[in-house]
């Protein structure tokens, strides 16, 4: 071969080895490129979902039911109470009924004072006094009930229901009362409120504080 062919041989044989070099150098380049882009794709997906870190899974999980906590039951279900709706009830309510004939013949004053402090904890008593308005030493019919309020399919009352007989023996009633609101007024409905022979009747029942 002479020399002028041989010198364009291995030129053309040095582009031809350029042009592949460059060719896997801007593949590499490209598959590189690609790679990370994937590899972001699945990390971006990852912290959305918190996959990469549990802490932040449970912390998600508790606020989402912190959040449930919050949301009032009593639209899904009447047998629950939402904090919001409980706290336009709670407070201390007394029911005073005076001449009332009791049990032994007496023309005594009756007393009921409900104390409502939470939807799980409150506390219904009742008892008699004389006319001079000191409670009886004796055959003074106390009642105390511990027990828990449901709001009603309407959400315009609740109900009592009793947990605990701490005296007396009306354990067997349920709920134990509803207490209802009209206007500025509330009503109670209950055996142990309603006077006797009369069935249950809604009693006028002040809200003291």
């Amino acid at each position: 071969m002479k020399s002028q062919e041989l010198n364009i041989y291995i030129r053309d044989n040095m582009k031809n080895k350029t042009k592949l070099f460059l060719t896997k150098f801007f593949l590499s380049i490209l598959m590189i490129s690609c790679k990370q882009k994937e590899n972001d794709y699945k990390r971006a997906n990852a912290n959305s979902l918190n996959i990469t870190n549990p802490n932040r899974i449970l912390d998600r999980v508790q606020t989402e039911k912190i959040a449930s906590d919050t949301i009032d039951y009593t639209e899904k279900n009447e047998e629950f109470i939402s904090n919001s709706l409980f706290e336009q009830w709670k407070g201390t309510y007394i029911l005073k009924q005076e001449d009332q004939l009791d049990g032994w013949g007496r023309e005594s004053t009756s007393l009921s004072q409900l104390i409502l402090i939470k939807p799980d904890s409150c506390i219904f008593k009742s008892w008699l006094e004389d006319s001079d308005g000191k409670r009886y030493k004796k055959n003074d019919n106390y009642q105390e009930f511990i027990g828990g309020i449901l709001a009603t399919a309407s959400k315009d009352s609740i109900e009592f229901y009793t947990k605990r007989v701490v005296a007396g023996s009306n354990n067997s009633l349920s709920p134990l009362f509803a207490l209802s609101k009209n206007n500025k007024n509330y009503l109670i409905y209950s055996l142990l409120t309603s006077p006797p022979h009369n069935g249950i009747i809604g009693m006028t029942i002040i809200k003291v504080k």
